[in-house]
């Protein structure tokens, strides 16, 4: 199971019927997290790995890192509840970590 592959079933099991901003968080997820990680097994990607992606982003946008850490912490939350995809390597992180909290 990748980071990736994660990702994707929750993007398209949940996301797609429950958040109104699905086009818009699949497109940031992408460009951000999966284009850089998602290759990575998901039980090897580690916390530095999601940090690199977050620091990057925070550098042009404090308040998006944030946004992500948060939807990526529950799209591993639902894969861990549903027993697809087990990965408690955010669960510690909270958004003053990576970025800032919207205004």
């Amino acid at each position: 199971m990748t980071v990736k592959e994660a990702l994707t079933y929750w993007l398209e099991s949940y996301a797609k019927e429950k958040r109104t901003d699905y086009e818009s968080l699949k497109s940031r997820i992408n460009k951000h997290i999966i284009s850089q990680i998602g290759a990575l097994p998901l039980e090897k990607c580690e916390l530095r790995h999601w940090l690199a992606c977050f620091d990057q982003m925070a550098k042009r946008s404090p308040v998006s890192a944030g946004f992500l850490l948060q939807v990526c912490k529950q799209a591993l939350k639902y894969c861990r509840k549903r027993r697809y995809a087990i990965s408690n390597v955010l669960d510690d992180m909270v958004v003053g970590d990576v970025g800032k909290k919207q205004k």
